[in-house]
């Protein structure tokens, strides 16, 4: 069973500390979340405790919004839609990627995506973006593809090869119900630029397949002749051939 569990009030409250050492150890206390032998309890790794009053502004927006009264909705159609799965807990967590120093959205997505390890295992949590619009539908999808993300991860383990990215995005993607954008003509030629990687387990080519050129070039990486986000769009089109 997935249950949700509203953190978002207590993310707001972190930043009515002033900034610091005193709000960095409020932090601390949040993430022990009243653990006995004070050990991280709450999956909140990717939050900024030094954020500004830009991400105090845009939880006070999700919160008027009722954004952990939706996550209660999408974790009961989750458990209709994914019975008899290992209990866990979702939740939100709020990530900086407009003013957060030690926040790449990019690098922080695919550690998320691709590297579950790192997090709690009996934690689904799922990435909100200060940049992103506060939509129910976006965040209906986001929600879904981690869920399913992490179930798919628990089955077939974490990717290692372009292929597998591949396919458990392409998954993760058509049960979110998140639209393709590309042409076909767009899918044939980043089929073609695919191809030759599709066994590689070279981190810098396995992004910018994934992510494409434009993305890949901000942290260094080669490109490929790729648009952006083409590998997932090229995912979700196998994915949704599959189940015609």
């Amino acid at each position: 069973m997935i249950e949700a569990v509203p953190l978002l009030k207590k993310q707001r409250a972190l930043y009515e500390v002033p900034r610091g050492m005193e709000r960095f150890q409020a932090y601390l206390d949040l993430m022990i979340d009243g653990h006995p032998e004070r050990l991280p309890t709450l999956p909140l790794q990717a939050l900024n405790p030094m954020a500004r009053e830009h991400v105090a502004e845009r939880l006070d927006e999700l919160i008027a919004a009722g954004a952990d009264g939706w996550l209660q909705d999408f974790a009961a159609e989750l458990n209709a839609r994914l019975p008899d799965r290992p209990d866990r807990k979702i939740c939100w967590v709020m990530v900086d990627d407009v003013k957060g120093g030690w926040t790449h959205r990019y690098l922080n997505d695919a550690s998320a995506r691709f590297n579950q390890a790192k997090y709690h295992l009996d934690w689904i949590p799922v990435m909100l973006w200060v940049s992103e619009d506060i939509k129910q539908e976006n965040l209906r999808r986001s929600a879904f593809s981690n869920a399913f993300r992490h179930f798919y991860m628990l089955q077939h383990g974490a990717p290692e090869t372009l292929q597998q990215m591949l396919d458990q995005e392409g998954q993760a993607q058509r049960f979110a119900e998140i639209p393709l954008t590309f042409s076909a003509e767009e899918l044939e030629y980043t089929s073609e630029v695919l191809r030759p990687h599709l066994q590689s387990t070279h981190f810098p080519t396995l992004f910018t397949c994934m992510y494409g050129d434009h993305i890949a070039e901000k942290v260094g990486y080669p490109p490929q002749g790729l648009s952006d986000l083409a590998g997932f769009e090229w995912s979700l089109a196998q994915a949704l051939k599959q189940h015609i």
